[in-house]
Order: structure tokens, then C-alpha cells, then sequence
């Protein structure tokens, strides 16, 4: 009995918060409301009496980039509408959108693997040349320590011709002169 009792309460509350919006009241009229218009009550053109809610905005589909419009009043919302990813497609506009920050530490990333490329290609090419210069280094000595036993095989012909010559020219015989002759010419080439 007591379910009963508070069931019809409700209903009776129930209905008195339903009174008012197309139903006749005290003055024997249907209520005839004004237009919604945002951020206002309904008022009745009749009786003047207004509605329980305040209008809100009816805002326009969202776009990324853009800001929202109310389709009632034209009103912008303040809000610019991001998209809703920040690496990939927006689940919004279904565009392909990455975030500046994204976008700069990609940029970031393929400096520095760019720099690190040249580091790598410099201090090849640096170990490269340091090899030819020890092998250019090694055959100058080389040739430097071949050209002084030459020089010094010459001196040493040259002196030893010097020698002879000097002997030969004791010996004033005609064989002798021959041969002072011979050794001349030899030690001039």
C-alpha cells in the first residue's frame, strides 16, 4: 500500500512539472512560446509567462582548423577546433596532420642524422688522406734514401776514376795518354 501511496505522489509531482507548454491553464489558452533565442527563456506571446530552460547554443559540426557556429544565433565559439591527433589522421576531418612540435623534432632528428652523415663522410675521407700522405711520406723516403746511395755510388766512381786519372797521367807513354784520354771523357759524363 505504501508503493502504491509514493507511486502516485511521484506521478502527481510528476505532472505538475509537465503543466504549462501546449496545455490550457488558468486562463483557458494554449501556450503560443516565442523563438528560442541563446542564452534566453521561452516566454508564452499570450500570458508572457516563461519556460523552465535556458536556450543553448546549437552549435554547427565541428572543423578542424575553424572555430564553431551557432546555426541559431551565428555566434563563434572562441575555441579553434585542433585536430585530433598529433601523428596520424584526424579522427575529425580525416586528414593527415602532424603536430609543429612532431614536425620539429623530426626536423630535429634529420639534421642530426644529416650532420652525423658528414661527420662520418669527413672523417673518412680525413683517415683516407692521412693513409696517402703516410704512403707518399714512405715513398719519399724511399726515394730520397735511393737517390743519396746513387749519389753516393757516383762520388764514390767519380772518385775512384779521379784516382786512376791522376795515375794514368804519370805514364807519358802513348797508352798512357790514351787512357788519360778515356778516363777524361768519362768522368765529364
Amino acid at each position: 500500500m505504501k508503493k502504491i501511496l509514493s507511486v502516485i505522489i511521484f506521478l502527481v509531482i510528476l505532472s505538475t512539472l509537465f503543466v504549462g507548454c501546449g496545455t490550457q491553464d488558468s486562463n483557458n489558452h494554449i501556450h503560443q512560446w516565442s523563438e528560442e533565442v541563446c542564452g534566453e527563456r521561452q516566454h508564452c506571446l499570450i500570458c508572457n509567462l516563461s519556460n523552465s530552460f535556458i536556450a543553448e547554443h546549437n552549435w554547427s559540426t565541428p572543423k578542424c582548423g575553424q572555430k564553431q557556429k551557432c546555426l541559431r544565433c551565428s555566434v563563434e565559439n572562441d575555441v579553434l577546433l585542433s585536430h585530433t591527433t598529433d601523428d596520424g589522421v584526424c579522427d575529425r576531418c580525416g586528414e593527415y596532420y602532424i603536430s609543429k612540435e612532431k614536425a620539429i623534432v623530426i626536423e630535429n632528428t634529420r639534421y642530426q642524422q644529416v650532420i652525423q652523415s658528414l661527420e662520418d663522410e669527413y672523417n673518412t675521407s680525413l683517415e683516407n688522406l692521412n693513409l696517402k700522405a703516410k704512403e707518399y711520406k714512405v715513398h719519399i723516403i724511399h726515394t730520397e734514401s735511393y737517390i743519396n746511395s746513387r749519389l753516393t755510388e757516383i762520388a764514390n766512381k767519380l772518385s775512384t776514376l779521379r784516382t786512376e786519372l791522376a795515375i794514368a797521367k804519370w805514364d807519358t807513354s802513348l797508352s798512357g795518354k790514351n787512357k788519360v784520354q778515356k778516363l777524361e771523357v768519362e768522368i765529364t759524363d
